[in-house]
């Protein structure tokens, strides 16, 4: 359908109300370079929130676990996944590399499960302990050569998991 010019969209110019009020300049170099020192210069220790998050997932996997049933609904998975998207989440912030690639592959997996079979398990609990040691050992910066092996070596037993159980998810790629 060819557009006719009434049916063009029609511009409208916004008042200057707000740039009158709040100005229009931006921070003077002075303030902005202490802003960037405070950031460089800024520590903070991550890691008692990263183990307090990762308790709590490891008690509410073990919760799950317990059921008789061991389908995970929607609510469950969230329940799981959130302390490890915090983990994630913070770690990326801090620069833990390591630790959110892992923490990643958590939530790869707990995406791609639909049940706490044994095989999935024994999966999310080795992700669990590699993490629970990175908790313990981290330094934040890049992922080394033996990082990198690490996450291959995740990658690999999540890929057997999921040629062994192709029917978990559906849409799964």
């Amino acid at each position: 359908m060819k557009k006719t010019p009434k049916d063009k969209a029609k511009i409208i110019k916004p008042s200057n109300r707000l740039s009158l009020k709040v100005g229009k300049g931006g921070l003077p170099k002075k303030i902005l370079n202490q802003a960037e020192k405070i950031q460089n210069d800024f520590s903070f220790d991550f890691m008692p929130m990263a183990y307090s998050e990762l308790v709590t997932f490891k008690t509410q996997l073990k919760e799950l676990s317990s059921r008789e049933d061991s389908s995970l609904s929607d609510a469950a998975k969230d329940a799981l996944m959130t302390p490890i998207m915090m983990i994630k989440a913070n770690a990326g912030m801090f620069h833990y590399d390591l630790l959110r690639e892992v923490a990643e592959d958590i939530l790869y997996t707990l995406d791609y499960i639909d049940s706490l079979n044994t095989d999935a398990l024994d999966l999310i609990d080795l992700q669990v302990r590699i993490l629970n040691h990175i908790i313990d050992h981290a330094r934040p910066g890049k992922i080394t050569p033996n990082g990198l092996e690490l996450i291959k070596e995740i990658d690999a037993a999540i890929d057997r998991y999921r040629k062994k159980h192709p029917q978990s998810t559906p849409d799964a790629p």
